[in-house]
């Protein structure tokens, strides 16, 4: 829900050549900033699940950020834009409900990094029971964790392979030797039923 003219970086377009640089194509990749119309909306959200379900087969590796207000519950709420520029007093929906929209999109295996005003452990419905296997890792941004990649500084490719697998990610957060701030990740979690973490690339 960051502004698009926010100068925090990685910026909104810093963001969008870097999936791009991978070699994502322009149409796999669904970028919704700031509080208007184009931004974090749940119409939004909701149009970018159901085209990137039409995209989906057994195959796909399908990668969601989700940076929002929100409130602890229970339910754990997710709070979406109003879309005249407030970021607040939008719809909100539960992790559950978002879980199911997930399952519509079929693939090899999903990961959804969220941060929101809710606990870490807000996020564990959407791995309870998913239709395929999804990880879930909050409270995080995604522009910290692609910070740490685009850097190149920080030892986070643990077994030099020259990639960085989730888990790898994950590991190198909950280190407190590895990062500036160790006690910003106290609270971070990773769930991960499928074991699949290991298995999916970041870069």
């Amino acid at each position: 829900m960051n502004p698009k003219d926010d100068t925090t970086i990685p910026t909104y377009a810093q963001v969008r050549k870097y999936y791009l640089d991978l070699g994502i194509p322009e149409t796999n990749l669904f970028t919704y900033w700031g509080w208007y119309s184009d931004g974090g909306t749940y119409e939004n959200f909701v149009n970018a699940i159901n085209s990137i379900a039409l995209k989906g087969d057994e195959n796909s590796i399908v990668y969601i950020n989700i940076l929002s207000h929100g409130s602890e519950g229970p339910p754990s709420l997710m709070e979406f834009a109003n879309g005249e520029g407030n970021q607040h007093y939008g719809p909100v929906i539960n992790y559950s409900d978002i879980s199911k929209m997930l399952d519509k999109i079929k693939c090899s295996g999903m990961v959804v990094i969220a941060h929101s005003c809710a606990l870490a452990t807000a996020v564990e419905p959407l791995t309870a029971n998913p239709a395929y296997p999804r990880i879930a890792m909050a409270p995080v941004t995604e522009g910290e964790v692609l910070l740490y990649i685009m850097e190149g500084n920080w030892n986070i490719d643990r077994d030099g392979d020259g990639k960085i697998s989730v888990l790898e990610m994950y590991n190198f957060l909950k280190d407190p030797t590895t990062t500036a701030n160790p006690a910003r990740y106290t609270g971070l979690v990773m769930i991960d039923n499928f074991n699949v973490a290991k298995d999916i690339f970041l870069k």
